[in-house]
């Protein structure tokens, strides 16, 4: 039979009559055969790639920096007034800046590619009777998937099982409440999307529930396909940093003009000649742009988002890559980001334990084979995936997985379980009641049997007996109470302790809003599960407590185990014991607050209680990053100031996230903290190197136009200095390592939530100040001894070219001085430094370079002497540094002693 086409309207087909159009079984899947044969005729299951920005489109959204017409407009001017070398140099640094700034961004949105292709989607099918896990670009039509909580719906699909089954449609309608499904529903042909019930849809994401579907539609023949909806995970975000150099771009354009504006009304009112007028106004204009700088910028984000993901770690966002570095709160979760995730299986406290009379077992490996085990098996959410050798792995949750595997190891399979006692019904493990059940046929038996498997407090509470489905014993107040010593003892040594409890109904169905009877219910036992800390695990504690950041572990574990794993880990305050999810419910917010400053643990809390604290904390003005991995952490990533999702996590808390941890270690938040913060410290370096040299270009001009002299440096020489040679120096600053004392820092001082700082701001005038007052001197000096105007000029270029590369490794740290810095940890420096060096003199040695830039020979004398006033220029650099930005530094460390 042939395969039907997508364009069917499935929505008003019932299931069975969709999976015989599919020819396909439910419980069987799609063959190997079958599958090849149609990936072959409808083709992968992708949307088409979003189509990228070609070169020349790139190169036109340069022109959006309000910086670049101003060089436009002095392009104008110089072609207007017939000055053909000025406007020839102008339009080459034009030219330079557009193709700086095109590179730049080009090479930035490969990265960003590079980034996207780290985020992999894989689907769970049933092929050829076998479930298991593929990538979801290989499923094709007719075949059976699996949906589950936090699942993203891989391709467009018909119900044809569900339970308590939720979707968000958002993405395709709009609308942010969930939609409730029914395989069972049959829509009218016009129906809108919203109203199919029974269908679930291409990027939409599972938010409750879980149930299987057949799919109907792959590719671009999905509904979101048609509509032309790229469905991407990450997105390319105006961040404040953005903004921010946006608006020092802006207000720069602004000064400019208020500059020439008054330069030409003081010109024009002192009787000077129009053309020379614009000439010095071409020159100021080029002497106040920084162009470097948002290309530079670009560069320095770019290489700290790939150094994240080169230690596994996803930056998803720009915005995550500036804020990173003054995160003050981590709320972090145990398993898997402290631990190492791998459950295993230590002991089975079944009820012969507690009355070895009662309950007669012949050997300690019955033990194994009892119910406690054998009903965690049954009611798991896992499954088996057959390998090529032959093998089982199991796919699921790390403590689904580890019930599977052990089950396996003790020769006892889900797959046989549920041959002799058939699943009828489910109900999905809830953060809210804090345990799964699972509904089973009985042969020969006029009862079904359910099973409960979650916290042990929960299911011990609702117990009036223990032992299991064919043998068990009322409890006494001396029974309960040794179950309670025997779950004490596991957790306050760290394992991860869940419960298994049965009862009998004659119900068909579970109950989904109180799925455990009232009576009857049997106790069956405790698993108690070993996750190792992972080891690293305590020296980033302490790394990151270091840097002055608070770790708070919020996890819904039980107290005693939070707290063990938490002391183990080295987070401070650990001892002080557990806030359970309870007692926050009775606090207000002021309690809470309180709590959130005395205690670092809090267990058996629900993704609300997590929300609340991320609120809590933002509130005290505490930039948080918090970790996650399920659907309702979702709302809590959001509102973190750095959601962090694991790797291991739902597609939903990805989606929700700004760093996704890729091997899901607590390390990788340690290591984006420190590059985050090494980001902030370069970029600081990249504008007080810019601004600083091109204020003391707008200086020396500008003090020639109120003395009424000729201009001390002209515009061409002005751009040669701003492009070509400082350009490098500001590019190499992209490649600064870290500064000593980067993560011993307090996260809320304002060095690492605000570019222009105080000391920041301090520098911008030291640097201008000094270097102008010199360079001024200079020229006066010069211009009264009567030096020939083209050789003063060649002079005046000369000078304030070396003294740029020379104070630039001052910038190497606002906090050390000179002498402690090292100036070989960035060879990228060294070789700007020699490249501009090489610049500056083939700018004398190359003849055309020469006439161009209107240059003369200086004799190596001068040089000399200009190279020594460098030096003294750097020497009073150092001593402003160290007045008004390290000694002030060190009395406030001293005051806080």
């Amino acid at each position: 039979m042939s395969t039907p086409s997508s364009q069917h309207l499935w929505h008003t087909l019932s299931a069975a009559d969709t999976l015989q159009a599919f020819s396909v079984k439910p419980e069987k899947g799609l063959p190997q055969r079958e599958v090849a044969l149609r990936l072959a005729r409808f083709g992968p299951n992708q949307l088409q790639a979003e189509k990228k920005d070609t070169i020349f489109k790139v190169f036109a959204r340069q022109f959006r920096n309000p910086l670049l017409w101003v060089l436009v407009g002095a392009l104008g001017v110089t072609l207007f007034l017939q000055e053909w070398v000025d406007a020839i140099v102008i339009a080459i640094a034009l030219v330079i800046n557009l193709a700086v700034g095109t590179v730049q961004e080009w090479k930035a949105s490969e990265a960003f590619e590079t980034l996207r292709k780290e985020i992999h989607h894989e689907a769970t099918v049933r092929r050829a009777g076998e479930i298991r896990r593929i990538p979801a670009e290989t499923l094709v039509p007719g075949d059976i998937i699996l949906l589950n909580e936090g699942d993203i719906v891989p391709a467009d699909s018909r119900l044809i099982r569900a339970k308590d089954i939720r979707t968000n449609e958002a993405i395709l309608t709009g609308e942010w409440m969930d939609v409730e499904k029914d395989p069972a529903a049959i829509a009218l042909e016009d129906a809108p999307l919203a109203e199919r019930k029974n269908m679930v849809w291409a990027g939409t994401t599972i938010s409750q529930g879980e149930g299987e579907a057949v799919v109907v539609a792959t590719g671009m023949r999905t509904q979101i396909g048609r509509i032309a909806e790229a469905l991407s995970q990450t997105e390319e975000v105006s961040t404040p940093l953005e903004r921010g150099i946006r608006r020092i771009a802006t207000m720069l354009t602004i000064i400019i003009f208020g500059m020439l504006f008054l330069l030409l009304t003081v010109g024009l009112w002192r009787g000077y000649e129009l053309d020379a007028l614009f000439l010095t106004a071409v020159a100021i204009a080029v002497a106040a742009i920084p162009q470097g700088l948002p290309a530079a910028v670009t560069v320095t984000l770019a290489l700290g988002m790939r150094e994240i993901l080169n230690k596994r770690g996803l930056v998803r966002n720009l915005l995550a890559a500036e804020t990173l570095g003054s995160t003050s709160v981590i709320i972090t979760d145990k398993t898997g980001t402290l631990t190492q995730a791998k459950m295993q299986l230590k002991e089975i406290v079944g009820p012969e334990v507690v009355d070895r009379t009662f309950f007669k077992v012949k050997d300690a490996v019955e033990t194994k084979a009892l119910w406690p085990l054998k009903g965690a098996v049954m009611a798991s959410d896992a499954f088996l995936e057959k390998q090529d050798d032959g093998s089982f792995r199991a796919i699921g949750r790390p403590l689904e997985r580890a019930i599977l595997t052990a089950g396996l190891e003790e020769g006892i399979t889900q797959a046989e379980i549920l041959v002799q006692l058939p699943r009828i019904d489910e109900i999905p493990f809830r953060s809210s009641r804090k345990y799964r059940a699972t509904l089973h046929t009985v042969p020969g038996e006029k009862l079904n049997l359910a099973v409960f498997v979650g916290a042990p407090e929960v299911l011990l509470e609702a117990a009036s007996s223990f032992g299991d489905p064919h043998q068990h014993k009322a409890f006494s107040p001396v029974l309960r109470a040794s179950w309670e010593q025997i779950l004490a003892s596991h957790t306050q040594k760290g394992k991860r302790v869940i419960a298994v409890a049965f009862a009998h109904t004659a119900a068909s169905k579970l109950d989904p809003t109180n799925p455990i009877p009232k009576k009857g219910v049997i106790f069956g036992g405790l698993l108690a599960f070993e996750d190792p800390l992972r080891p690293d695990v305590p020296d980033a504690i302490r790394e990151v407590v270091q840097a002055g950041v608070e770790v708070i572990m919020a996890t819904g574990d039980n107290p005693a185990t939070a707290q063990y794993i938490a002391t183990a880990a080295g987070i401070p305050y650990a001892e002080r014991g557990a806030i359970t999810g309870p007692q926050i419910d009775k606090m207000d917010d002021a309690a809470l607050k309180e709590a959130l400053r005395s205690y670092r643990v809090f267990a058996r809390v629900t993704p609300e209680h997590k929300l609340r604290m991320v609120r809590l904390l933002q509130e005290e003005e505490e930039i948080v990053a918090m970790t996650g991995d399920g659907v309702n952490d979702a709302p809590a990533l959001r509102q973190a100031n750095i959601g962090v999702a694991v790797g291991s996590g739902t597609e939903v808390a990805k989606a929700a996230s700004d760093l996704i941890l890729l091997d899901n270690s607590f390390r990788i938040i340690v290591s984006a903290i420190r590059v985050g913060r090494r980001i902030m410290d370069n970029i600081k370096k990249i504008i007080v190197f810019l601004i600083s040299t091109n204020f003391s270009g707008i200086s020396l001009v500008g003090s020639s136009v109120v003395a009424g002299t000729p201009l001390p440096i002209l515009a061409r020489q002005l751009l040669w200095t701003n492009i070509v040679e400082e350009g490098f120096m500001s590019f190499a600053y992209s490649f600064e390592p870290e500064e000593p004392d980067s993560m011993r820092r307090s996260p809320k001082s304002v060095a690492l939530r605000s570019i222009l700082t105080p000391a920041l701001l301090r520098m911008i005038i030291i640097i201008p100040v000094v270097t102008s007052a010199m360079l001024i001197a200079l020229y006066f000096y010069l211009y009264f001894q009567g030096y020939d105007l083209d050789h003063l000029r060649s002079i005046m270029f000369v000078a304030l070219v070396l003294d740029s590369l020379l104070f630039a490794f001052s910038l190497k740290s606002l906090r050390r001085p000179l002498w402690r810095i090292r100036f070989t940890d960035n060879r990228f420096l060294l070789i700007a430094l020699a490249i501009s060096t090489l610049l500056l003199f083939l700018a004398f040695a190359l003849p055309p370079l020469r006439n161009l830039l209107a240059l003369v020979s200086l004799d190596a004398t001068m040089v000399a002497a200009l190279a020594l006033l460098g030096l003294g220029n750097l020497a009073v650099i150092e001593l402003g540094k160290y007045l008004f930005i390290i000694l002030p530094h060190r009395r406030r460390k001293e005051v806080a002693a």
